[in-house]
C-alpha cells in the first residue's frame, strides 16, 4: 500500500543503511571522524574494538558488584533488594548520564538543522520538556529497585 511504501525501508534501503554503518564503523575505528555525508556515527560507538570493551567492562563491573552485594547478604542471612539495586544503579549512573547528555547534544543540533520549520522546533521542544519530566533521578532509582525486587523474587 501507498502508506507502508511511505512508512517502511525497502530492503535496498535497508541494505544501503546497513553498508553505510559498516563504513562508518570502519572509519570510527581508523580513528578519524565520520563524514556527514556517509552516515552520523551516533550509536554506532559500541560496534568499535574500545566501544565494545568499555560496553563489557561496564556490564562486568555492575555485575559485580550485585554479585558482590548478594553474596554478603547470603552471609549475612538477609535479603535487601533495594541494596541490590543501588549496587547496581550507583554504577549504571553514568551511562545515564552520559546517555541524557548526548540527548541534549543531538537536541540542539536538530534545532539548529530544523530551525526553519517552527512546528517541528516546537514539537522537538515539547519531547524534550517531557523527557526531562521522565528524567527523575528518584523515579528512575525507584523503578530500579522494583526491577531489583522483582528479580530477588524469582
Amino acid at each position: 500500500s501507498e502508506e507502508k511504501e511511505s512508512t517502511w525501508y525497502t530492503r535496498k534501503q535497508m541494505q544501503k543503511i546497513r553498508c553505510e554503518s559498516m563504513i562508518a564503523v570502519r572509519i570510527m575505528n581508523t580513528g578519524r571522524k565520520v563524514d556527514g555525508n556517509i552516515t552520523c556515527g551516533r550509536g554506532l560507538e559500541a560496534m568499535t574494538p574500545e566501544g565494545w570493551e568499555e560496553r563489557a567492562l561496564s556490564k562486568q563491573w555492575v555485575h559485580e558488584s550485585v554479585f558482590d552485594t548478594q553474596h554478603h547478604q547470603q552471609m549475612q542471612g538477609y535479603t535487601d533488594e533495594f541494596e541490590l539495586a543501588t549496587a547496581s544503579d550507583n554504577l549504571s549512573r553514568l551511562s545515564k548520564v552520559t546517555a541524557v547528555e548526548k540527548a541534549a547534544y543531538d537536541f540542539d543540533e536538530a534545532k539548529n538543522i530544523y530551525e526553519g520549520d517552527a512546528d517541528l522546533v516546537k514539537l522537538l521542544t515539547q519531547i524534550v520538556n517531557q523527557k526531562d519530566e521522565d528524567y527523575d533521578e528518584k523515579k528512575i532509582s525507584a523503578e530500579s529497585n522494583q526491577r531489583a525486587g522483582a528479580l530477588v523474587s524469582c
